[in-house]
């Protein structure tokens, strides 16, 4: 017996005045705007949330008919959802969702939503109390994020550069028929696809940590050269700059990849299906072309002047070229190294594959 009363007598016991204190300061003072309403449709009590949605202050509402503030026509119908709820509320609780647009003037309209409840005041007199939140900047910023994507799909709808659609973690939401010609495939296959899959295939190092910083606003835009799978043509090179497009509160909305076709690569019909070169010719090559001397090349890539001389003279038998100077100039001629990159780098489906 002792142990249970001693059990009972440390379970915490709220303090009813302290929370009803907390209440009734929450209710008074929160964002959430509240009212309440007797049968005659005059304001009870209101607090300064209820009152801001009228530009009012809560003194100007308590006491007042409720047609005196803002459309009749609302009004009425809200005296109208009043007189049911008080009505139905002599059998059971009635708590219902009550939306409306509250239009102030000519420019200015406020979309609340919210709860309507018959309550019961301890002299058994009937009452409805109103809970809302002001949802228009929330269906503004919704509004305007709407219309920017319809802009887009506008603009890409019409335009020959392909263009995909990507939401931020990187399922495809739309491409313009022009990416779907480009790539074989009709756009009901593209949709639920990842970036992923399509812009960094087994051709094409996987997308790294760019698109954190991307979405983060660390960097502006992305570009990059990569070569991509088709479904009935041969993999076509492509040059992609990928850009964010963000919501009025500043989070990504979406990533836009703006596809630029580059012309086709003729090595490649040199290369077969095997790499044209391997990695250390890649690495020489790129040297040459930054411009660095035979002895720079072999300190950076610790390789003997025999083993450069070696590597040059295949380089130059592959790409057909007489000299050191025309082994570049064949190099962009041909593709290989790409005129908008700097430092050169020669182009990942020309090298062998990283292991994975």
């Amino acid at each position: 017996m002792d142990a249970v009363t001693r059990k009972e007598s440390s379970t915490p016991v709220l303090d009813e005045p302290a929370v009803y204190r907390l209440l009734v300061h929450l209710i008074t003072h929160g964002p959430v705007a509240v009212c309440v309403r007797d049968p005659d449709g005059r304001y009870r009590w209101v607090n300064q949330a209820y009152a801001a949605l009228y530009d009012r202050s809560a003194s100007d509402m308590i006491g007042a008919p409720m047609d005196e503030f803002g459309p009749r026509a609302l009004a009425g119908e809200q005296q109208w959802l009043d007189a049911e709820m008080l009505t139905r509320a002599c059998e059971t609780t009635i708590i219902r969702p009550h939306r409306f647009a509250l239009r102030l003037n000519s420019r200015r309209t406020r979309h609340v939503a919210g709860y309507l409840a018959a309550v019961r005041a301890r002299n058994g007199r009937a009452f409805v109390a109103g809970f809302y939140l002001d949802l228009t900047e929330q269906m503004r910023a919704k509004r305007e994020l709407f219309q920017m994507r319809e802009r887009h799909r506008a603009v890409a709808e019409r335009s020959t550069i392909p263009v995909l659609v990507c939401d931020p973690d990187g399922t495809v939401s739309d491409a313009n028929p022009a990416l779907c010609e480009l790539l074989g495939r009709q756009l009901h296959d593209l949709r639920g696809a990842t970036a992923g899959s399509l812009l960094f295939n087994r051709n094409n190092p996987q997308c790294g940590a760019w698109w954190g910083d991307l979405l983060g606003g660390k960097i502006p835009s992305h570009r990059a050269r990569v070569l991509l799978d088709r479904k009935t043509e041969a993999p076509v090179e492509v040059r992609f700059t990928a850009s964010v497009s963000r919501s009025p509160d500043g989070q990504p909305a979406s990533v836009v990849f703006a596809v630029e076709a580059v012309r086709q690569m003729r090595w490649a019909t040199m290369a077969g299906s095997t790499p044209l070169l391997s990695e250390v010719q890649a690495r020489v090559l790129e040297r040459v072309a930054i411009g660095d001397s035979n002895a720079a090349i072999g300190r950076a890539l610790n390789l003997s002047r025999q083993s450069i001389d070696y590597h040059l003279a295949v380089l130059r038998r592959r790409l057909r070229a007489p000299s050191r100077t025309a082994l570049v100039s064949h190099a962009y001629a041909l593709g290989l190294l790409d005129a908008e990159e700097w430092p050169p780098t020669v182009h990942a489906a020309a090298r062998p594959a990283e292991p994975r």
